[in-house]
């Protein structure tokens, strides 16, 4: 599982330092892509492929847009022994990642994201809570995580009361 948030710089040659943690899920190459965010998209090998077979499994209609974002912007790369990973031009352009720079690696469970550092404070102080509270609606949690396990908490204690007579 990828999870956590990380500071790293991007080096002369380009390269990002891929903590630990992730490299083990990596394993020596991942597959980078842009983001549909202003960010790009790394994953292992294994679950671009398994993210291949869901959009191959699209109505056509649906799946030439999404190929031709995710896979011609694709790039395969290999993590070297110092768990460094080249970011290609093109790539760190559409993110505004510049060489020398701050970066933020954000790890999303299969996948993580890296954001160039001032980009992601601004979308993180601007957009990100409003995007959580519409994504909860629209999946009709309608509420924060704290908020659902206090609610969780009290329907738990609920039915426990209820199965003791109380």
């Amino acid at each position: 599982m990828l999870t956590g948030t990380y500071a790293r710089s991007v080096d002369a040659k380009n390269r990002v330092t891929i903590p630990s943690r992730f490299r083990e899920e990596m394993g020596e190459k991942a597959v980078i892509l842009k983001g549909t965010e202003k960010c790009l998209v790394v994953c292992s090998v294994k679950t671009f492929s398994m993210l291949g077979d869901l959009i191959e499994g699209l109505p056509l209609g649906h799946s030439k847009a999404i190929k031709r974002f995710f896979f011609a912007n694709a790039k395969e790369e290999k993590i070297d022994g110092q768990g460094r990973m080249p970011i290609s031009d093109d790539l760190r352009q559409s993110a505004g990642i510049t060489t020398g720079k701050k970066v933020v690696l954000l790890g999303q469970n299969s996948y993580f994201e890296i954001w160039d550092e001032n980009v992601w404070q601004e979308y993180r102080d601007k957009q990100l809570e409003m995007e959580v509270k519409t994504a909860l609606e629209k999946v009709e949690l309608g509420e924060f995580p704290q908020e659902l396990l206090l609610r969780k908490e009290k329907e738990d204690k609920d039915e426990k009361e209820r199965r003791e007579g109380k």
